[in-house]
C-alpha cells in the first residue's frame, strides 16, 4: 500500500490594504519561488504597483532577472 499527500498552495498578492488583486493556485510540491512571476505579470495586468514585498521563500534567481 502507498501512502500519498495531495495539496494545494493558494499564493495571493493583496495591495497595502489587504485588498486581494490576483491569485495563484499550485500543488504544494512546487516551490514558491516558481510562483512569484507569474503571481506578478497576473498583478502588472491588473493594477500599476510600486513594489513588492514577499517571503524569503520566493527568492530566486529568476525573480530578481524579472
Amino acid at each position: 500500500y502507498k501512502t500519498s499527500w495531495n495539496g494545494y498552495k493558494l499564493h495571493i498578492d493583496t495591495a497595502d490594504c489587504g485588498v486581494p488583486i490576483a491569485a495563484l493556485l499550485c500543488s504544494a510540491s512546487m516551490h514558491d519561488s516558481r510562483a512569484a512571476v507569474p503571481l506578478s505579470h497576473i498583478t502588472k495586468q491588473r493594477v500599476t504597483n510600486l513594489y513588492d514585498v514577499m517571503d524569503a521563500a520566493y527568492c530566486s534567481k529568476e525573480l530578481h532577472d524579472h
